[in-house]
């Protein structure tokens, strides 16, 4: 049983890490990294709760667009939302949130 249980632990660990592996490898990256370079380049604020986007990966796209349309590519991509509270500030929430944070 011991040999099982440990089979299985290293199976899913290295399913779990071959997955990684493959988003990485397509040009995907971490939502929030790329929200981290969409604040220098804007100088804008999101908000959000981090199991909101946790996991979530999204390929890039041209360097050359507007906020608006990244925020439109990455919604298309993914199972979040962008709600502008001003000019600077905006609120990430999934899909199916009822409630902004």
């Amino acid at each position: 049983m011991k040999v099982n249980r440990l089979y299985f632990i290293l199976s899913t660990f290295l399913i779990l890490l071959a997955n990684q592996s493959f988003a990485q490898d397509l040009g995907k990256d971490k939502l929030a990294d790329f929200l981290d370079q969409l604040k220098e380049k804007f100088n804008v604020v999101f908000t959000f709760a981090d199991e909101d986007i946790e996991g979530i990966y999204v390929t890039i796209p041209d360097k050359n667009q507007t906020l608006d349309e990244y925020l439109q590519k990455i919604e298309s991509q993914t199972e979040v939302n962008f709600k502008k509270l001003n000019s600077r500030y905006i609120s990430i929430q999934k899909k199916d949130a009822k409630y902004i944070l």
